[in-house]
């Protein structure tokens, strides 16, 4: 067990809401492509890598300060003045800046879980840019440009896909102003629990390293570019964030949407089903029109195209389909549906008796299927989903992190396989950092009257692997399910640092699993906390429960085995059953105690270290940050829920309009922000004449260049178009030159056009040859560093494909 309580307690950056009004889109990574979808035009974006240095348990910068005059440049030339200190207070996690007389613009700045996060004076942040490496290195890169929000004051960033170690960022305001901030400690995030039990691949689109995987997609939505955004997956280009997510089964690569501020969406005008029951006629087949037919309210703008809606009218035996349009609903189809009766209770309706029919209703669903590898962040504090939420169904290796689920109508975030037999092949899911607050359904018809908060808000079944961390429930009144119903199976799920505040029940309800929670904390729980039915059997360690209703209850059944919880070392106060019959659970004295019960995955699963992270040498559980239930009370308020910066009415920065993912220019933003890389991005088949794309000439002679769709990743730097050299070349024909007034360093990336032997790249002076470069079999990358002069670079053998070429 690491007792890591700094670099837990690191983790809190600056709260607050905003609204990115770009239309920022996609990029391509291990270095992404950024796409400007207005003019189609391609820049690069180098994905956020580097490698780890010491540990460090504090987070104290220095800054080093330097101006620059307001020149075309982006480099910082000029003299270092007097640094500002700036610190994080590692118990609340607030930061203070010490400034000298000097003028320094960053107010704020944050080392996080694999991210950096700083604010800046900048009345012009359209126009700034941000900087990183480790502190170790001498080169930087460039942060991808979307990752900047800017008022009319201020602009902020938030650097993610970063690994552990100590960094220094550059930031350049608009106004042409350089200020570094130096030695920023950023931690790992903690990947304790099921989703990365004997996982060494990494759960969504990132590696366990907190770096992007190879060739992941990168997809900035916001709520203006929501339904316009795209991204290629295989070979076609789709069209807005719900379509690209229910095409993500066709990408070859990892994907990660990173969300900009507040998505939003409409949902059904509020109605009421009162008037049917008044006579407790249950209506007649000529209301039927009336009670299944409405509108979507336009309060919030336009729609987000593409959710699923469904009411379902049992009665008539029908179901309504639909889904959204920018404006309002576009109907797909009538279906068949089962009837069901529901009896009333007292506290539904006051005038409702007897037995009524069960309509009910499936409203702003994201539903997305056979997924893997799929990262949903948000970028800073202030990313929201509002009205709508997640199904997965039958996905694998899904991550959703960083944002706050608020009035949705249904499910916020749900996942599930679909029968018992998708148990080992459905799961991974890792769901960290979130807030899910109170759902809001304005149409919901169902005898039990149970939607009207939504309903949950993160759901379980046919599926494992599941780590549920670091998450803000609030005001939810269903939170969980764990199986959906006394047969379902799910196995491995582990809940840790949740903070559960004023919920009503279901923290899970949990039916045929093994689960683990430890360091939760739950406040003023209204109807139950775990509730453990039908073989479900919970290892329940340190947790902190204040004031709340039924900690841990389970009801029986004739045909299921009881539930069953083995407590160690929780606290409760000031807590109580409603009944004495309800009281479940064995409190154990040590961590190794067996406690009986009938799980299906192992009656002693928590001390077997083939099916769990358990430390068996030292008898304890194998996770990063394990305390006290005592200190989890005062440490998961402050862990949970979104981190990064908020800059209140922010826009974004970057590209505008949508984008296609995948497609684009060779490379990236190399590291050196001052080169120049040939971008390949508007030009398209066969060259004819001399094309000149910035320093470079391209010029076919009497042989043939053409642009060629070459997709490949070398040491970071990835490129999906590539000049192809169809024969021998020289200074006077079939040749790229350009020409530099001082030494620089060249990089080439080059791929054989033949599969089995190794072809060689010229680099001619004029008279002589004065470098080589090898295009492999596979996608080589030479670098070398060149004095002054003019320079071609051809194929010493037919067939090369150059993937990348950058000057620096």
């Amino acid at each position: 067990m690491k007792k890591l309580i700094a670099m837990f307690l690191l983790v809190l950056g600056i709260v607050g809401c905003g609204n990115s009004k770009t239309t920022t889109t996609t990029t391509k990574a291990s270095t992404a492509t950024t796409v400007n979808s207005t003019t189609n035009k391609t820049t690069t974006n180098k994905t956020q890598s580097s490698t780890s240095s010491s540990k460090t348990t504090t987070n104290k910068m220095q800054t080093t300060t330097t101006t620059t005059k307001a020149t075309t440049t982006t480099k910082a030339t000029t003299t270092t003045k007097k640094p500002t200190t700036i610190k994080q207070d590692t118990t609340t996690g607030n930061v203070t800046t010490t400034k000298p007389s000097e003028v320094n613009f960053v107010t704020e700045c944050s080392g996080l879980n694999e991210s950096i996060s700083a604010v800046w004076n900048d009345t012009n942040g359209a126009n700034s840019s941000v900087y990183y490496k480790l502190s170790s290195e001498s080169t930087y890169t460039k942060a991808d440009s979307e990752l900047i929000r800017f008022n009319d004051t201020k602009a902020a960033v938030d650097i993610v896909g970063i690994k552990k170690g100590t960094y220094d960022v550059k930031i350049i305001s608009g106004s042409n102003q350089t200020q570094i901030i130096t030695n920023i400690a950023v931690q790992s995030q903690d990947r304790s629990g099921y989703a990365h039990f004997n996982n060494s691949t990494g759960v969504g689109a990132y590696n366990n390293d907190g770096t992007l995987k190879a060739n992941a997609i990168v997809v900035y939505v916001n709520n203006d570019n929501k339904n316009t955004v795209t991204a290629t997956l295989g070979s076609k280009t789709y069209t807005g964030l719900v379509n690209i997510l229910q095409n993500a089964s066709k990408s070859s690569y990892p994907i990660v949407i990173r969300i900009l501020g507040t998505i939003k969406t409409n949902q059904w005008n509020s109605k009421s089903d009162e008037p049917r029951l008044a006579d407790n006629s249950n209506y007649t087949s000529s209301q039927d029109t009336a009670f299944f037919t409405n509108t979507f309210d336009t309060s919030q703008g336009e729609n987000l195209v593409g959710l699923t809606v469904k009411l379902m009218d049992k009665k008539a035996g029908k179901a309504y389909n639909y889904i959204t349009t920018a404006t309002g609903l576009s109907k797909q189809s009538d279906s068949s549906s089962s009837a069901k009766t529901t009896t009333y209770k007292g506290n539904d309706y006051p005038n409702a008796k007897g037995t009524v029919y069960d309509d009910d209703s499936y409203t702003n669903m994201l539903d997305v299927s056979n997924a893997k590898n799929v990262t949903v962040e948000g970028i800073g504090a202030d990313a929201v989903f509002y009205q709508f939420g997640f199904t997965w169904s039958s996905c694998n290796s899904i991550e959703v992190k960083n944002i706050k689920f608020t009035d949705y109508p249904e499910d916020a975030c749900s996942f599930q396989g679909g029968s018992n037999s998708d148990v080992n092949n459905v799961g991974n899911y890792w769901i960290h950092n979130n807030v899910f607050n109170k759902g809001k359904n304005n149409w919901d018809v169902s005898g039990e009257r149970d939607k009207p908060c939504g309903d949950g808000a993160m759901d379980l079944k046919f599926c494992h692997g599941v780590t549920a961390a670091y998450n803000e429930f609030n005001s939810c009144k269903k939170t969980g399910l764990v199986g959906g119903s006394n047969s379902n199976l799910t196995k491995d799920i582990t809940f840790h640092h949740n903070f559960y505040n004023q919920v009503g029940s279901r923290l899970p309800l949990g039916r045929q699993a093994n689960m683990h929670m430890y360091n939760n904390y739950y406040k003023d729980i209204s109807g139950s906390c775990l509730s453990l039915r039908a073989g479900a059997y919970a290892f329940v360690e340190a947790c902190y429960f204040e004031n709340s209703k039924n900690p841990f209850t389970c009801k029986t059944s004739s045909s299921y085995a009881n539930g069953e919880a083995k407590l160690y070392q929780n606290v409760l106060t000031g807590c109580s059953y409603d009944s004495s019959d309800l009281k479940i659970g064995v409190e154990v004295s040590s961590r190794e105690e067996t406690v009986a019960n009938s799980c299906t995955y192992g009656t002693t699963f928590d001390t077997d270290s083939s099916k769990f992270y358990y430390d068996s040498t030292n008898k304890v559980s194998d996770v990063e940050y394990l305390t006290s239930a005592e200190q989890a009370k005062i440490d998961v308020p402050i862990l949970s829920g979104p981190k990064g910066s908020t800059l209140e009415g922010a826009i974004s920065g970057g590209n505008t309009g949508s984008g296609s993912g995948g497609s684009g220019n060779t490379g990236s933003d190399v590291v050196d922000e001052n080169a120049t890389v040939l971008d390949l991005s508007s030009l398209s088949g066969d060259l004819t004449g001399t094309k000149t794309v910035g320093i470079y000439t391209l010029y076919p002679g009497t042989k043939k260049i053409s642009i060629s769709n070459n997709k490949v990743t070398v040491n970071g730097i990835t490129s999906t178009k590539a000049l192809k050299f169809s024969g021998v070349g020289s200074t006077k024909d079939c040749y790229i030159s350009f020409t530099i007034s001082e030494e620089k360093t060249v990089t080439i990336i080059a791929t054989s056009g033949n599969s089995t032997e190794n072809r060689t790249l010229n680099i001619s002076n004029g008279t002589s040859v004065v470098k080589t470069a090898t295009a492999g079999t596979a996608a080589t990358i030479t670098t070398f560093t060149l004095s002054a002069g003019t320079y071609y670079i051809y194929s010493a053998g037919s067939g090369i494909y150059v993937n990348y070429l950058a000057v620096s």
